[in-house]
Protein backbone atom coordinates (compact mmCIF):
# COMPACT_ATOMS: atom_id res chain seq x y z
CA UNK A 1 0.00 0.00 0.00
CA UNK A 2 3.09 2.50 0.77
CA UNK A 3 4.85 1.45 -2.40
CA UNK A 4 1.08 2.11 -4.45
CA UNK A 5 0.71 5.62 -2.77
CA UNK A 6 4.32 6.76 -3.58
CA UNK A 7 3.86 5.81 -7.16
CA UNK A 8 0.82 7.60 -7.57
CA UNK A 9 2.41 10.51 -6.00
CA UNK A 10 5.45 10.41 -8.75
CA UNK A 11 4.74 13.43 -10.69
CA UNK A 12 6.17 11.80 -14.04
CA UNK A 13 6.29 14.87 -16.31
CA UNK A 14 7.65 17.30 -13.82
CA UNK A 15 10.64 14.77 -13.03
CA UNK A 16 10.89 14.62 -16.93
CA UNK A 17 10.61 18.29 -17.31
CA UNK A 18 13.23 19.18 -15.03
CA UNK A 19 15.60 16.37 -16.10
CA UNK A 20 15.38 17.49 -20.05
CA UNK A 21 16.23 20.73 -18.30
CA UNK A 22 19.36 19.37 -16.72
CA UNK A 23 20.44 17.57 -19.91
CA UNK A 24 20.10 21.14 -21.97
CA UNK A 25 21.85 22.67 -18.87
CA UNK A 26 24.53 20.36 -18.71
CA UNK A 27 24.88 20.31 -22.73
CA UNK A 28 25.63 23.69 -22.49
CA UNK A 29 28.30 23.69 -20.04
CA UNK A 30 30.01 20.89 -21.67
CA UNK A 31 30.62 23.12 -24.64
CA UNK A 32 33.26 24.73 -23.27
CA UNK A 33 35.89 22.16 -22.59
CA UNK A 34 34.63 20.63 -25.86
CA UNK A 35 36.02 25.01 -27.48
CA UNK A 36 39.27 23.73 -25.69
CA UNK A 37 41.30 23.24 -28.74
CA UNK A 38 39.99 25.67 -30.55
CA UNK A 39 40.34 28.43 -28.41
CA UNK A 40 44.10 27.34 -27.66
CA UNK A 41 44.36 27.62 -31.28
CA UNK A 42 42.67 31.22 -31.72
CA UNK A 43 44.16 32.64 -28.79
CA UNK A 44 47.83 30.83 -28.92
CA UNK A 45 47.21 29.42 -25.21
CA UNK A 46 49.33 26.85 -23.20
CA UNK A 47 48.04 23.88 -21.51
CA UNK A 48 48.38 26.41 -18.04
CA UNK A 49 46.17 29.03 -19.83
CA UNK A 50 43.86 26.14 -21.01
CA UNK A 51 43.86 25.22 -17.18
CA UNK A 52 43.38 28.05 -15.84
CA UNK A 53 39.97 28.50 -18.05
CA UNK A 54 38.83 24.96 -16.34
CA UNK A 55 39.86 26.13 -13.07
CA UNK A 56 37.75 29.57 -13.21
CA UNK A 57 34.99 27.66 -14.48
CA UNK A 58 35.28 24.81 -11.87
CA UNK A 59 36.00 27.03 -8.84
CA UNK A 60 33.04 29.23 -9.68
CA UNK A 61 30.85 26.29 -9.55
CA UNK A 62 31.99 24.67 -6.89
CA UNK A 63 32.50 27.17 -4.45
CA UNK A 64 29.02 28.67 -5.07
CA UNK A 65 26.48 25.92 -5.78
CA UNK A 66 26.70 24.57 -2.11
CA UNK A 67 26.26 28.35 -0.82
CA UNK A 68 23.76 28.99 -3.12
CA UNK A 69 22.14 25.75 -2.00
CA UNK A 70 21.95 26.42 1.46
CA UNK A 71 20.02 30.12 0.09
CA UNK A 72 17.46 27.88 -1.41
CA UNK A 73 16.93 25.44 1.02
CA UNK A 74 15.59 28.44 3.23
CA UNK A 75 13.69 30.22 0.05
CA UNK A 76 13.12 28.74 -2.51
CA UNK A 77 13.94 30.27 -5.75
CA UNK A 78 11.71 28.74 -8.70
CA UNK A 79 13.10 31.37 -10.94
CA UNK A 80 16.85 30.67 -10.24
CA UNK A 81 16.44 27.82 -12.96
CA UNK A 82 16.43 29.81 -16.67
CA UNK A 83 18.15 31.58 -14.36
CA UNK A 84 21.32 29.36 -14.10
CA UNK A 85 20.75 28.29 -17.58
CA UNK A 86 21.15 32.48 -18.85
CA UNK A 87 23.86 32.63 -17.04
CA UNK A 88 25.39 29.66 -18.80
CA UNK A 89 24.19 30.88 -22.08
CA UNK A 90 25.44 34.59 -21.66
CA UNK A 91 29.07 32.42 -20.45
CA UNK A 92 28.96 31.24 -23.29
CA UNK A 93 28.31 33.72 -25.93
CA UNK A 94 30.99 35.91 -24.13
CA UNK A 95 33.37 32.89 -24.90
CA UNK A 96 32.39 32.96 -28.63
CA UNK A 97 33.13 36.69 -29.02
CA UNK A 98 36.21 36.81 -26.87
CA UNK A 99 38.73 39.26 -27.58
CA UNK A 100 41.18 38.70 -25.05
CA UNK A 101 42.28 35.84 -22.74
CA UNK A 102 40.61 37.85 -19.18
CA UNK A 103 37.33 38.21 -21.59
CA UNK A 104 37.63 34.18 -21.83
CA UNK A 105 38.22 33.64 -18.33
CA UNK A 106 35.05 35.93 -17.44
CA UNK A 107 32.95 33.69 -19.92
CA UNK A 108 34.40 30.49 -18.24
CA UNK A 109 32.99 32.33 -14.49
CA UNK A 110 29.79 32.71 -15.90
CA UNK A 111 29.07 29.57 -16.74
CA UNK A 112 30.37 28.10 -13.46
CA UNK A 113 28.11 30.71 -11.93
CA UNK A 114 25.33 29.59 -14.03
CA UNK A 115 25.86 25.48 -13.04
CA UNK A 116 26.12 27.01 -9.35
CA UNK A 117 22.30 28.86 -9.83
CA UNK A 118 21.20 25.86 -12.19
CA UNK A 119 21.48 22.68 -10.06
CA UNK A 120 20.18 23.48 -6.39
CA UNK A 121 17.11 24.28 -7.21
CA UNK A 122 16.74 21.70 -10.37
CA UNK A 123 17.71 19.03 -7.93
CA UNK A 124 15.01 20.37 -4.87
CA UNK A 125 12.39 20.00 -7.58
CA UNK A 126 13.30 16.77 -8.92
CA UNK A 127 12.83 15.41 -5.04
CA UNK A 128 9.73 17.64 -4.58
CA UNK A 129 8.49 15.79 -7.67
CA UNK A 130 9.69 12.42 -6.75
CA UNK A 131 6.09 11.32 -4.56
CA UNK A 132 8.50 9.89 -1.87
CA UNK A 133 10.51 7.93 -4.51
CA UNK A 134 13.59 10.22 -4.04
CA UNK A 135 16.20 7.64 -6.03
CA UNK A 136 14.70 7.04 -8.86
CA UNK A 137 13.35 10.75 -9.49
CA UNK A 138 16.88 11.99 -8.61
CA UNK A 139 18.91 9.08 -10.82
CA UNK A 140 16.91 9.55 -13.60
CA UNK A 141 17.35 13.63 -13.34
CA UNK A 142 21.08 12.90 -12.99
CA UNK A 143 21.35 10.40 -16.33
CA UNK A 144 20.01 13.20 -18.25
CA UNK A 145 22.64 15.67 -17.22
CA UNK A 146 25.04 12.98 -17.90
CA UNK A 147 23.65 12.40 -21.82
CA UNK A 148 23.68 15.76 -22.13
CA UNK A 149 27.70 16.19 -21.53
CA UNK A 150 27.68 12.89 -23.50
CA UNK A 151 26.59 13.97 -26.00
CA UNK A 152 28.51 16.93 -26.54
CA UNK A 153 31.34 14.65 -26.16
CA UNK A 154 30.34 12.96 -29.55
CA UNK A 155 29.86 16.31 -31.34
CA UNK A 156 32.34 17.33 -33.94
CA UNK A 157 34.97 18.46 -35.08
CA UNK A 158 35.92 18.30 -31.13
CA UNK A 159 34.08 16.54 -28.95
CA UNK A 160 36.26 13.66 -27.54
CA UNK A 161 38.08 16.71 -25.54
CA UNK A 162 35.09 16.41 -23.08
CA UNK A 163 36.60 13.39 -22.27
CA UNK A 164 40.10 15.24 -20.85
CA UNK A 165 38.55 18.06 -19.55
CA UNK A 166 35.47 17.22 -17.45
CA UNK A 167 34.94 15.86 -13.91
CA UNK A 168 31.93 13.66 -12.98
CA UNK A 169 30.78 10.42 -13.31
CA UNK A 170 30.43 10.82 -16.91
CA UNK A 171 33.96 11.19 -17.50
CA UNK A 172 35.08 7.90 -15.99
CA UNK A 173 32.17 5.75 -17.91
CA UNK A 174 34.09 4.77 -21.02
CA UNK A 175 31.38 2.47 -21.71
CA UNK A 176 30.02 5.92 -22.94
CA UNK A 177 32.55 6.77 -25.30
CA UNK A 178 33.35 3.61 -26.89
CA UNK A 179 31.88 4.66 -30.10
CA UNK A 180 34.19 8.03 -30.53
CA UNK A 181 36.81 8.59 -32.84
CA UNK A 182 39.86 10.07 -31.84
CA UNK A 183 41.47 12.15 -34.71
CA UNK A 184 44.13 14.44 -33.43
Amino acid sequence: HNLLFRLENLKIPVVAAISFCHLLNDMMQSLLPALYPMLASDFGLDFGQVGLITFVFQLTASILQPAIGLYTDRKPQPYSLPLGMGFTLIGLVVVSVAPTFPLLLLGAALVGMGSAIFHPESSRVARMASGGRYGFAQSFFQVRGNIGSAAVARAEPHGYTILMATVGTHSINPALYKNISYDP
